[in-house]
């Protein structure tokens, strides 16, 4: 984690292919302290889409990393009701692969009524 403070901000916030940021890649692999020190040196990317219009929380949500979803929930509420270009929301994304959700997330992940 030191090595991301050395490199700085602005490798923090450089896109990959597909406009994927490192950020993403930690929330994908549930590495949560990787998460909170990203965020901390480039928060705005807890917040940024990459090409399919998936924020960090779409990936750890896919891939069943509940905690790391808390903890980017914590870091950006509203991002828990934010769809991708397929209209795919994180609890949507959980659900689909069988991901359980704690209690108290079904709640603030689902989508607000019709």
């Amino acid at each position: 984690m030191e090595l991301w403070s050395r490199l700085g901000r602005e490798t923090v916030e450089t896109a990959r292919s597909q406009g994927r940021l490192p950020i993403r890649c930690g929330a994908r692999n549930g590495q949560q302290g990787t998460v909170e020190l990203l965020s901390q040196l480039a928060p705005e990317t807890v917040k940024t889409a990459d090409n399919d219009g998936c924020l960090p929380i779409h990936y750890a949500a896919l891939h069943g990393h509940l905690r790391t979803v808390e903890l980017l929930r914590q870091l950006a509420p509203a991002t828990v009701k934010t769809a991708t270009n397929k209209v795919s929301m994180p609890i949507h994304l959980a659900a689909q692969n069988g991901h359980p959700l704690p209690v108290h997330l079904p709640l603030q992940l689902a989508p607000a009524p019709f």
